[in-house]
């Protein structure tokens, strides 16, 4: 069976962690430069204000797509806007880790920014319809903490990396690479929407009909 015959059950967890999963895509794109950002003064010759630039590009790009976004999902579906938003990214992370120069890596980080505001709005689509409205307050909780968790951990996490083991920038953007995929995969496997969701899209379609 591809749905869930009801909303607040055991499943609507497994959306809530594999949603998650698949936030921390957009989310470590987002911290790993800030992270390394003293590394690229070295790999690009990078003064402050570019590194301002950088940065902007990123954001500047999921600001943009968060506005069609919603029109978006409605489109395509959960499973294929999760699909772009994890291609777009994977995009992004090949661009940077092999960049030639700053203007190739900034179009990176706008790649990677497309992800981030697509995955913004679909996050929390997903994962609302599997609760009923007097249950949804804790898994959305959860879920507005997915920017939040990535900088507090993956800032740490790359620097670790990059300072204690001697991984190179280029094999943190590669294994960014890896995980993108491999949750992307797994979202697109695991998410259904829940029956009851159909049966409350249908019904507000029939209505409409009749009022017509």
């Amino acid at each position: 069976m591809n749905k869930s015959k009801c909303v607040d059950g055991s499943y609507g967890w497994i959306i809530v962690i594999i949603t998650m999963l698949c936030g921390f895509v957009p989310g470590s794109n987002m911290a790993k430069f800030i992270a390394l950002a003293p590394v690229f003064i070295d790999v690009f010759g990078l003064d402050p204000a570019l590194i301002g630039y950088v940065v902007a590009s990123f954001y500047i790009m999921g600001m943009v797509m968060a506005f069609p976004a919603v029109a978006f999902v409605n489109k395509i579906g959960m499973k294929g806007a999760i699909a772009v938003s994890t291609a777009v990214s994977v995009i992004g992370c090949v661009m940077g880790a092999m960049a030639p120069n700053l203007t190739v890596f900034i179009v990176s980080r706008v790649f990677e920014g497309a992800a981030f505001g697509i995955m913004g709005v679909a996050g929390a689509s997903a994962i609302g319809p599997w609760f009923s409205p007097t249950k949804r307050s804790l898994p959305l909780s959860i879920w507005s903490i997915w920017v939040a968790a990535c900088m507090c951990v993956c800032p740490v996490l790359f620097g670790w990396l990059s300072e204690a083991m001697g991984v190179a920038w280029t094999g943190i953007w590669w294994g960014t690479c890896v995980y993108d995929l491999v949750v992307g995969i797994l979202f697109i496997l695991l998410y259904r929407k829940p029956a009851d969701a159909d049966l409350e899209a249908e019904a507000a379609a029939a209505a409409q009909e009749s009022s017509a």
